[in-house]
């Protein structure tokens, strides 16, 4: 078993072992001590339990292990850890590990996520805006970080989480004044109550509209507008006469059906 430990710089190292977990005659040896480093790089971890009985960690790498969405983290806090390194592991969820790193590491400084699946710079399909984006939603919700992936929070990224949060404001506070505080009518017979919505089966009265004179109402002719007189002019009826080249002498005719066999 291999380690180092330098007890003026209060630092323990047991790296590149290819271990899942930290033998427990390490942690025997050095929880009671005030250890305030460790690097635990190039190992096999998949969990956070291998710093819980260090007490008085400030700084905690664990570089080039298994650590991913499944790891649990501990359920206490360490508000003295100001430095966190967990580059090349297994991280995909940045939103959960987000909710993690809060509760955990409240007051960290230094966090560096590269290496990981959820960091955007190692995907083929990467894009500035998708790394600013990245890099917004992490500074936003740890405020105290000032290095994020070996790069400084600029003061520009700062004014960005700003502006993003009063926009947010903005417009939570718009969308509750848009929602009616009394009954609401609508033409559909949509009665609009606190939000909600209650449809009925008949349609808001229509207001009395005054009608217009018949002398200012708009007529419909089916005659063509040149065969129209005017308005003020008394139509004549126009009648059609002629003379019929077809007879009908049958049964029926109009002279037959009134013709008795008595009158013949």
């Amino acid at each position: 078993m291999i380690f180092n430990y330098f007890e003026n710089e209060k630092k323990l190292l047991y790296h590149e072992h290819g271990s899942d977990e930290i033998p427990e005659e390490i942690i025997a040896e050095f929880s009671g001590k005030d250890v305030t480093q460790v690097d635990f790089s190039s190992n096999s971890l998949v969990s956070l339990d291998c710093i819980s009985r260090f007490a008085m960690l400030r700084e905690v790498i664990l570089d080039n292990n298994f650590l991913s969405d499944a790891t649990i983290f501990p359920k206490h806090s360490f508000p003295n850890i100001t430095l966190l390194s967990l580059n090349n592991n297994k991280l995909e969820n940045l939103n959960q590990l987000l909710d993690n790193l809060v509760r955990c590491f409240p007051n960290v400084r230094y966090l560096s996520l590269l290496g990981n699946p959820l960091c955007p710079a190692i995907k083929l399909d990467f894009v500035e805006e998708d790394n600013e984006a990245y890099r917004l939603d992490i500074i936003s919700r740890l405020p105290k970080l000032r290095f994020l992936d070996a790069k400084p929070v600029h003061k520009n990224e700062i004014m960005s989480i700003k502006q993003r949060e009063t926009n947010s404001k903005n417009d939570q506070e718009g969308a509750q004044s848009t929602v009616p505080t009394e009954s609401e009518q609508s033409e559909d017979g949509v009665e609009k109550i606190g939000g909600m919505m209650k449809f009925f089966g008949f349609r808001k009265k229509k207001e009395n509209v005054p009608r217009s004179p018949p002398e200012n109402r708009v007529t419909y002719n089916p005659l063509p507008s040149d065969e129209q007189g005017s308005s003020s002019q008394t139509q004549t009826p126009r009648v059609a006469y002629g003379k019929m080249k077809n007879t009908y002498e049958g049964s029926q005719s109009q002279g037959n059906r009134f013709i008795l066999n008595q009158d013949l």
